[in-house]
């Protein structure tokens, strides 16, 4: 669903996705931002990025996702 929501309402585009054991790795970019989503059954959901001066943006599109998600939520009722 995460995934989902950093392509179709972000404009993120996915550079490769590798899924494993206990993780999905997606690494992907953004407004020439490379980073990483991380979906890790023991540390939860983040995104993940080499360089410092990326984290203000990835937390305005992490922010956006969470947004998103509730938003849909609402609209289920839940």
């Amino acid at each position: 669903m995460i995934l989902g929501l950093l392509q179709q309402e972000n404009d993120c585009q996915i550079l490769s996705n590798e899924e494993k054991i206990y993780i999905r790795q997606a690494k992907l970019i953004w407004s020439d931002i490379e980073f990483e989503l991380i979906q890790d059954d023991m540390l939860g959901n983040f995104l993940r990025s080499e360089n410092p001066d990326d984290i203000q943006a990835l937390e305005r599109l992490a922010t956006n996702v969470i947004n998103s998600i509730i938003e849909k939520l609402d609209q289920k009722s839940i």
